[in-house]
């Protein structure tokens, strides 16, 4: 299995010592259509974004707390995934972002103090290789 780096982005800066991520999904909905023939159907209905969680270890930089804390803005966010030996893999852009939760605890197996951040997310995309430079 692979190795991955992972880098998170918002307001054009780098946030340092992110060492996790929750995992990117989301739900639809299932909506049964009978008709009236006896027919039954399933379609696809309303598609909601799961939050995303953000950890790191407590650190001088205090861009979790400030976005946390202060007025409740909406970011764009990306996360960037690199290979050591291949360079960038992927870049994924979550739109609306806003915080849902902020916890700082001591992680009972190691002792240390972790931040998470999780994050109501509105959409998320892929961006191809060639888009994926530094964000502005």
């Amino acid at each position: 299995m692979r190795s991955y780096q992972l880098e998170v982005w918002w307001d054009g800066q780098a946030i340092p010592e992110v060492t996790s991520v929750s995992p990117l999904g989301s739900t639809t909905d299932v909506i049964t259509y009978r008709d009236g023939a006896g027919g039954v159907y399933k379609l696809p209905g309303r598609t909601d974004t799961v939050p995303v969680t953000l950890h790191r270890g407590v650190s001088a930089d205090l861009a979790f707390d400030v976005w946390a804390t202060g007025p409740g803005l909406k970011k764009e966010v990306q996360l960037r995934f690199t290979d050591a030996s291949d360079g960038l893999v992927v870049t994924y852009v979550l739109h609306g972002c806003w915080v849902c939760d902020y916890d700082v605890a001591a992680d009972p197996e190691t002792g240390a103090v972790v931040e998470s951040l999780t994050l109501s997310v509105n959409r998320s995309h892929p961006l191809p290789a060639c888009e994926a430079g530094e964000p502005g």
